[in-house]
């Protein structure tokens, strides 16, 4: 305190200097995510509150998806996370709404969906100052001959406890299975207005 008896205010330094004096033997890279040049099958986990927006990034080895960046984001982040490694992303609405399902079809081909969380349009204000829908979606990266989740296959951990169960079950990942008369169906609308 000074002599005004009010404590001195410190700013910190912006986030890529804050990041060198916190980890000085960290790799800190400031740049694009499309000029980092990780491996693939690197990361345990790739996580980022992404930019969203109706514009792509150049980038050669996803140009041929021509994909808005939010959704460039979740493609390279399936890549370079290992087989069993997680993709979690803070993003639009987009990703899961857009009537074009490319990119989700293509995210299919090597991720398994575990989770979706839709924060309400309040959720940013106070922080970021903006009132904008966002959802935070899990994924999870199979390995190499791991066949993906499908009603065909049910882990162990999401089988029903009874027979003719009705209702829904999770597996120790958290993703859901619907169940009617003992059966898996694809999503809630076949319970067929039975309570679950």
């Amino acid at each position: 305190r000074d002599d005004t008896g009010v404590p001195p205010t410190v700013s910190p330094p912006p986030p890529p200097a804050g990041m060198f004096l916190l980890y000085p033997k960290a790799n800190v890279q400031v740049q694009g995510f499309q000029d980092q040049k990780s491996p693939d099958d690197f990361y345990d986990l790739v996580a980022s509150n992404v930019p969203f927006g109706s514009y792509g990034v150049h980038d050669t080895r996803y140009n041929k998806h021509q994909a808005f960046i939010h959704d460039y984001f979740f493609l390279k982040s399936a890549d370079v996370v290992k087989p069993g490694g997680m993709v979690m992303h803070v993003t639009s609405t987009g990703t899961m709404d857009k009537p074009d399902d490319k990119i989700r079809q293509e995210l299919a081909k090597t991720c398994d969906f575990v989770a979706a969380v839709r924060f309400p349009g309040s959720t940013h204000k106070a922080n970021a100052g903006t009132e904008v829908v966002t959802d935070m979606i899990l994924l999870r990266k199979r390995h190499p001959g791991e066949s993906p989740v499908t009603l065909d296959h049910t882990p162990y951990d999401a089988e029903p406890n009874e027979p003719g169960f009705t209702g829904m079950t999770t597996d120790s990942l958290g993703r859901v299975y619907h169940w009617v008369d003992g059966k898996r169906v694809p999503s809630p609308d076949w319970l067929g207005g039975k309570q679950v």
